[in-house]
């Protein structure tokens, strides 16, 4: 299998190492890290995408010189490095920050995955080219150790309606290139294990489930409230009704039925700022909570490690204290 272009759409150039050239065999056991959510600022969250992000700085500190001690075969940040979204008014220093952090990994290899704040809930070309941009690819297959690693634009699925060319090329790309190229993975090259990653997971609790909005998470403010506190939980609680948490049924299908077709291992995802573990027969959907601000009751900052053997995987997730 050539290694140029992987899948037609080449590996960003950081992930050199990770090419079907280099990692294509299995090479045996070992680990990888899973991120979601640095989401600098969201800890503040005030006017402009928030003015402030040292906790989150410091949480990602915190797992950056894990990662060099610790030396993964890779690691994985699903989505959302900033709370600013193109445009806003901290957007390009909190990119800055978050390559500068990042940037320390030395020898770990950092793959990417765009996420809603990266490309917006409603993704324009715009919004796509900004991603590329800065930080690369929002598409494309990588190997480690004789497994396939597929990446897609998650907010493509959820909400297609601004780049519905966008979003139907990225399931052909999916159906036909990176189909053959793992097929191809699993006889050429052994292939022991498919993963997917993405921003959004594809369900929370049940393969079958009901599109879900983030509006359906929210807690009401306490009877004590003030009538401003009111007022503003219902602007943001009307806000949430348009912005999906999982992908709806009808695009989820596709994803899945390649997936079982592709004897896939694992989907990894984060957006839900919370730990979520289910199955769909021996696909596992694992998503992650936050490196960054957690959301929901007893949920912390923090990242997942994930153990690689031939015929199966572990994971578990490791909090950060913040």
């Amino acid at each position: 299998m050539s290694d140029e272009g992987n899948a037609t759409r080449p590996l960003p150039a950081s992930l050199s190492a990770l090419s079907w050239e280099n990692e294509g065999t299995w090479k045996g056991e070992f680990q990888f890290w899973v991120m979601a959510d640095a989401q600098l600022g969201f800890f503040k969250n005030d006017e402009g995408g928030g003015s402030e992000w040292d906790r989150e700085e410091a949480l990602c500190s915190d797992v950056v010189t894990r990662l060099r001690k610790a030396c993964p075969k890779f690691a994985i940040m699903c989505g959302d490095m900033t709370q600013a979204r193109p445009g806003q008014k901290f957007y390009e220093p909190q990119v800055a920050a978050f390559k500068r952090l990042f940037g320390e990994l030395n020898d770990v290899p950092l793959v990417l995955c765009c996420g809603n704040h990266d490309v917006s809930d409603v993704p324009t070309a715009g919004d796509l080219a900004s991603y590329r941009s800065r930080f690369g690819p929002d598409q494309f297959v990588f190997y480690a150790a004789g497994t396939v690693g597929v990446v897609v634009n998650g907010s493509l699925l959820c909400n297609p309606e601004k780049s519905p060319e966008e979003a139907s090329a990225q399931l052909r790309w999916l159906q036909s290139e990176v189909d053959v190229e793992i097929s191809r993975a699993r006889t050429e090259g052994g292939a022991q294990h498919v993963f997917l990653f993405l921003h959004q997971p594809l369900f929370i609790e049940s393969y079958d489930e009901k599109a879900i909005v983030w509006a359906d998470f929210m807690d009401e403010p306490p009877s004590s409230a003030s009538a401003e506190d009111w007022a503003q939980f219902e602007k943001v609680r009307a806000a949430g009704r348009n912005k999906c948490v999982n992908v709806p049924p009808a695009r989820r299908k596709p994803i899945l039925d390649l997936l079982l077709k592709w004897d896939a291992t694992a989907v990894f995802a984060g957006h839900f700022h919370r730990n979520a573990v289910t199955t769909y027969g021996r696909l596992q959907m694992i998503t992650t909570g936050a490196v960054g601000r957690p959301l929901g009751q007893g949920s912390v900052s923090g990242f997942r490690i994930v153990d690689v053997a031939k015929e199966d995987i572990s994971h578990r997730f490791v909090p950060l204290l913040g």
